[in-house]
């Protein structure tokens, strides 16, 4: 699909623009201190550098994830496995900087987040030639994949590899040394942020700036003018599937050098899942996702804020969440039976 700026910036603010009067209308009606929830709401994650800072943070992550989504879309498929791929990548990484000596360095974190973007491209591909293969939908095994590796996970994480020093299902913490450099201490804010947007700026350029980029949006319509060009389908879709998955190991990869600096149970926090909404609002759109990604890490950060100083309770969270992932949903629905959304 061709995006002019215009359409860009309006497709992607509208759904917010909704999306956030949703979350205030949960907020108005479901506490009985509305007024301190929404001051709350709307003024707690830029309160001071820390809890800016953090929600810059998770948007860095978001980023990633939601582009690991818009890119398997852009190539004809749809990732629900990004969760899992994530999971598996942060702890990859976090287990080979723990295996590393220090004086690696910054070589050290290369290797780690390497690694980590393998094992997701590994895990996406694997779904990607399931389809292929035996014709099982990458919708389905990419899930399926993903609801299977987090346990394993999580068993090996609170047995084995357990740092029995820590309240956590943790592995121990990796060395300071591969630490990525932070920006706005005391928050979590790191130089990750600064590669997730250039992940998202490089993306933006190959699809919509390269003749490759081209052809793998075609490619990812299915359409007859592809087959008749001679553009491998099939092939840019197993790419494109296996590329998802790279990027949403590399944010794990990240998120454990940047913020957690160790492998542990439940680093991704929904990031995964999230991602596909972020996706969603930002209209798949490499540079929109970013707009997206901002959005649901300030919508998350609001809600923490609100709950610190109201009765906002956990379950409204997860009530505006789920009700603006709806809202997303149908949006993004609606526009593709009409025709405004193509691969």
């Amino acid at each position: 699909m061709i995006y002019s700026k215009r359409s860009v910036v309006v497709e992607v603010l509208l759904p917010l623009t909704f999306s956030l009067g949703a979350a205030v209308a949960v907020l108005a009606l479901g506490s009985d201190e509305p007024i301190s929830a929404l001051s709350a709401f709307f003024s707690g994650p830029f309160r001071n550098t820390y809890s800016f800072g953090n929600m810059l943070d998770s948007a860095s992550y978001l980023i990633l994830t939601a582009l690991g989504v818009s890119i398997a879309f852009a190539s004809g498929g749809f990732n629900l496995g990004g969760e899992g791929q994530m999971y598996a990548g942060a702890f990859t990484g976090g287990m080979i900087l723990l295996l590393l000596p220090e004086v690696l360095g910054g070589w050290g974190v290369l290797l780690g987040i390497g690694a980590a973007a393998i094992v997701g491209g590994v895990l996406a591909a694997l779904s990607s030639w399931f389809k292929r293969s035996l014709g099982v939908s990458e919708l389905i095994s990419s899930y399926l994949v993903s609801l299977g590796i987090i346990p394993v996970i999580d068993g090996l994480l609170s047995g084995p590899l357990r740092d029995p020093s820590k309240n956590l299902l943790s592995a121990p913490s990796i060395a300071r040394a591969f630490h990525l450099p932070r920006i706005l201490p005391p928050s979590s804010l790191n130089i990750g942020i600064f590669l997730a947007l250039g992940v998202a700026l490089s993306v933006w350029f190959f699809l919509h700036g390269s003749k490759r980029g081209y052809e793998f949006r075609v490619a990812g319509g299915g359409s007859v003018v592809a087959r008749l060009a001679g553009i491998a389908t099939g092939l840019y879709g197993f790419w494109g599937f296996t590329v998802s998955g790279v990027l949403h190991g590399f944010a794990g990869g990240l998120a454990v050098a940047g913020t957690y600096h160790a492998a542990m149970a439940g680093v991704t926090s929904g990031m995964g899942w999230n991602g596909i909404a972020a996706a969603l609002i930002g209209r798949n759109h490499p540079l929109g996702v970013i707009l997206g990604a901002l959005f649901f890490a300030y919508l998350q950060a609001a809600a923490r804020s609100a709950m610190l100083v109201s009765d906002f309770s956990t379950e409204l969270s997860g009530i505006v969440q789920a009700l603006i992932f709806l809202l997303i949903t149908l949006d993004y629905t609606t526009r593709r039976r009409r025709g405004g959304i193509h691969g």
